[in-house]
């Protein structure tokens, strides 16, 4: 069990790297524009936004959001089903292609740097510990 001072320390190191902001930072960034274009990247073809959806796990109404805006930004192309008039499926356009391949280059980068830094095995360590505690918090919310 542990001890209350054990338990005061951690919770002032959390408070100090405001893990929860950190977290719903990454959690945003899962169900955003990022999400999608991840999702349409690995397709590798068109899909439908309920395929979208499900894929990412956010919900419809908010997938159209995100499709709405991305339209906008010139970065996927909306299109009626050859077979099907009535299913609109969604692809990355050039620009849509050019900043997925700029995301995982600094993913690569960022990655890189963490290695470089931290060294593989400990933040594999680290990593490990996280998904650790995400189990442990999302078990106390069920």
């Amino acid at each position: 069990m542990a001890e209350e001072a054990e338990i005061q320390k951690f919770m002032h190191i959390m408070d100090q790297m405001h893990p929860v902001r950190e977290f719903s930072k990454i959690d945003a960034t899962k169900a955003g524009i990022g999400a999608v274009m991840r999702f349409l990247d690995e397709s590798g073809q068109s899909v439908t936004a309920g395929e979208i959806s499900d894929g990412i796990h956010v919900s419809t109404a908010r997938v159209a959001v995100l499709l709405r805006k991305m339209e906008a930004k010139g970065l996927i192309i909306r299109k009626s089903h050859d077979r099907d008039a009535r299913i609109t499926m969604v692809c990355l356009t050039e620009d849509g292609e050019k900043i997925i391949r700029k995301m995982h280059q600094r993913m690569q980068k960022n990655v890189e740097r963490m290695i470089d830094q931290i060294g593989a095995e400990r933040l594999e360590t680290a990593f490990t510990v996280m998904q650790e505690i995400r189990g442990i918090l999302e078990s106390d919310c069920e």
